[in-house]
């Protein structure tokens, strides 16, 4: 068995191996070490956040949000992290991928709807927006990949429900817009 990249180097050879495990430790550590040590920083001053009155070199991560959410923004990365790279070690475009990645992204919508992390009403609903796309984007994903043949509709119409999903946020974000604005 020869690598793809280079014809003369053999993927049975025990220094591909020790390298291969290297670069899995740091595509695993790289994506997953920047959330959990950022996560760890806001931990150790989740006081001060509470208090309005955390680190400024951080504000980015914490101010948009209520104080007791001030982990969101972590678990915003962590959902990027998930969705577009962990679920590419699945086949791709296998059932399995897009039912992890429907499972997961309802999840995040449930976690989001119950929290309503944003400090402002007004990006709460541009969020949940943005959320439930990603639901729908997921679920169509899964019915693509089921036999549709003798049913109502077909992959015509799932592609239309997906543009259709997005005209209410591209409204919103008109209307938020005006607001803001006006």
């Amino acid at each position: 068995m020869l690598m793809m990249g280079d014809f003369s180097m053999s993927c049975l050879d025990k220094d591909y191996e020790l390298y291969s495990w290297i670069a899995f430790g740091f595509m695993c550590g790289w994506p997953m070490g920047i959330p959990i040590g950022l996560a760890l920083v806001l931990y150790r001053v989740r006081e001060d956040i509470y208090n309005h009155e955390g680190p400024h070199e951080y504000e980015s991560l914490y101010m948009d949000y209520k104080p007791h959410c001030y982990l969101w923004e972590i678990y915003q990365m962590m959902q990027k992290v998930f969705l577009i790279g962990l679920l590419t070690f699945i086949e791709r475009g296998s059932i399995m991928q897009a039912l992890l990645g429907l499972l997961f992204s309802a999840w995040v919508l449930f976690a989001f709807l119950s929290q309503q992390p944003y400090a402002e009403d007004r990006t709460n609903a541009l969020a949940a927006f943005g959320q439930a796309i990603i639901v729908l984007a997921y679920l169509s994903a899964v019915v693509l990949r089921v036999d549709l043949q003798g049913e109502i509709f077909g992959p015509d119409e799932v592609g239309a429900l997906m543009i259709f999903s997005n005209i209410p946020m591209f409204i919103y974000v008109i209307y938020d817009s005006y607001i803001t604005v006006g």
